[in-house]
């Protein structure tokens, strides 16, 4: 006979029929063969997903081994060149692959400057305190020719202002005003941007302000270039295996065929400087062929 059990606190359960067959194993069997379909997908996905990781780690080594293979494809790659110098603190050097090899002897005399001029001090920057009218700029290299003609009107005659005209002129100077802390910090500072040197004339500043604020400023002034606050532009001057060489930057390239010196100190400084093959960055180059193509 079949047994029933009902009791208010655990489910029904049936464990046999009239014929003694085990019904809860025999529908757990059924479960589980139902369950095949989808255990044999769960096997394929893994199956596959390993085989998506092996194509991945595979595609990765052969991006390594193209990147490798496109470094020893060109000339360039075996024609480095390395640049020492002797004094590190004379100048530094730089070669590319079509710097020929040797060693060079450079001398230093002057380092190039630009020049650089400090006004007299006014109690504000803001204030529109100055004349109005045209400042004039002049390339004292090349005869006093004409640089830049600036107008300066009603509202730009504050020193912020006259500093503002000046960058926005096309002249190849930089003005900015500095504050030194004194009784009449405000200070216009004109430093050009090559080694030219330059007139900058405030004379033609001659209508009154409309509105200052107190009494009228006088013109800027700079004071005379014998000042210690003067700094004049100089071109660099070197020496490059006997040859005098002048050029309007401290970084030079066009001296040694494919090679650029920064210069770093004057006064007759002495360098060498020395152009070989760069064989460790071509070992560097194979090994990374090597290893990658194992790999």
């Amino acid at each position: 006979m079949a047994t029933t059990s009902v009791s208010s606190s655990s489910p029904i359960t049936f464990s046999g029929l009239a014929s003694g067959i085990d019904t809860k194993s025999i529908v757990s069997q059924l479960m589980t063969l139902e369950r095949q379909p989808e255990v044999l997908l769960e096997g394929q996905k893994s199956t596959l997903q390993s085989e998506s990781d092996i194509f991945n780690a595979l595609n990765t080594a052969l991006t390594s081994l193209q990147g490798a293979v496109a470094g020893m494809n060109t000339a360039a790659t075996f024609e480095t060149k390395t640049a020492t110098v002797g004094n590190s603190s004379v100048l530094s050097a730089k070669a590319s692959s079509s710097a020929a090899s040797g060693t060079y002897n450079v001398v230093v005399n002057s380092l190039a400057q630009f020049q650089r001029q400090i006004s007299n001090g006014f109690a504000s920057s803001t204030d529109k305190n100055f004349n109005t009218g045209t400042i004039n700029i002049t390339n004292d290299d090349n005869g006093g020719s004409a640089v830049a003609s600036i107008n300066i009107t009603e509202g730009q005659n504050s020193l912020n202002g006259i500093a503002s005209a000046i960058n926005s002129s096309g002249a190849n100077l930089s003005a900015v005003v500095i504050n030194d802390g004194s009784g009449n910090p405000n200070r216009l500072v004109v430093t050009g941007k090559d080694t030219t040197n330059y007139t900058i004339d405030f004379s033609g500043l001659t209508t009154a302000p409309a509105a200052p604020n107190g009494a009228a400023y006088a013109n800027p002034v700079f004071p005379a270039r014998t000042d210690p606050t003067y700094v004049a532009g100089l071109p660099a001057s070197l020496t490059v295996d006997g040859i005098s060489v002048t050029k309007t930057s401290n970084t030079i390239s066009d001296v040694i065929p494919g090679v650029t010196l920064n210069l770093q100190q004057g006064g007759g400084a002495t360098s060498t400087v020395t152009i070989a093959n760069n064989t460790s960055a071509v070992a560097t180059e194979i090994n990374s062929f090597i290893a990658s193509y194992n790999n």
